[in-house]
């Protein structure tokens, strides 16, 4: 994960907890400032990026000056600001930018990692309202993918029982509440499937966790998508919920 990724990511956690009311309004202050200046150190002064955020700082108005009031929680206005803030950032670095895929057909030697990460990231990212992944040997590298997404996408996650580590992460982060997450276990599917919004589906010839151990192909589904959008709700519906 990139700098200005983890950061984004941070945010997002960050928001959920104010929505959670458990912020303090000096500290959702705070960490808006520093996030301002971690931003601005990461796009490196005088840059495009560096400047369009820096305009935007002072235009807006959003510049934090300290009150301190021990006792007050973070309140609509404080959490629209961050809010705001990452609008911005992901606005400078297009992280919501449809997926940029012009090819229908990908192949990725052992030595690929890079590359297959790197497609796989922009395939997390482009996700808008929902994502589907199929994958019966799911563990923890799938979150690092997770992670990416935004916060207000619902995911759904089809997999096996083979990994322990998934279930434990799992409902750890399902317990944490700051994701629309569901999973569930059924294997009927011998086959890889990512789906983005349900209008793009890519099947992969690897497990996410074996990405950079062996050779692999990953394709877009075109011609048959709606018969194994079916397909994966079908095994949505006769699997059984992780708990």
């Amino acid at each position: 994960m990139s700098e200005i990724d983890s950061l984004i990511s941070d945010i997002q956690k960050h928001l959920a907890s104010i929505e959670k009311g458990v912020v303090k309004a000096q500290e959702a202050g705070d960490f808006f400032a520093n996030s301002v200046a971690k931003a601005k150190e990461i796009f490196i002064k005088d840059t495009d990026e560096w400047r369009i955020l820096d305009r935007w700082e002072n235009e807006s108005g959003y510049i934090w000056h300290p009150v301190y009031k021990s006792g007050v929680y973070a309140d609509e206005k404080l959490k629209n600001k961050i809010t705001e803030l990452l609008k911005k950032l992901k606005e400078i670095t297009n992280t919501d930018s449809a997926i940029v895929t012009s090819e229908n057909e990908y192949s990725f030697s052992a030595s690929e990692k890079y590359e297959a990460y790197r497609l796989l990231i922009s395939i997390f990212k482009g996700a808008q309202e929902s994502i589907w992944i199929v994958d019966n040997f799911l563990d923890e590298v799938v979150f690092d993918f997770i992670d990416l997404i935004n916060l207000d996408v619902q995911i759904n996650i089809i997999t096996d029982e083979q990994k322990p580590i998934f279930k434990r992460l799992y409902l750890s982060l399902k317990e944490k509440a700051v994701r629309k997450i569901n999973a569930k276990t059924n294997n009927s599917s011998h086959d890889r499937y990512i789906a983005i919004d349900e209008k793009v589906l890519f099947s992969m010839g690897a497990s996410i966790n074996t990405i950079g151990k062996k050779d692999f192909m990953m394709h877009r589904v075109n011609e048959k998508q709606d018969d194994v959008m079916t397909k994966i709700n079908g095994w949505w519906s006769t699997g059984t919920e992780i708990i």
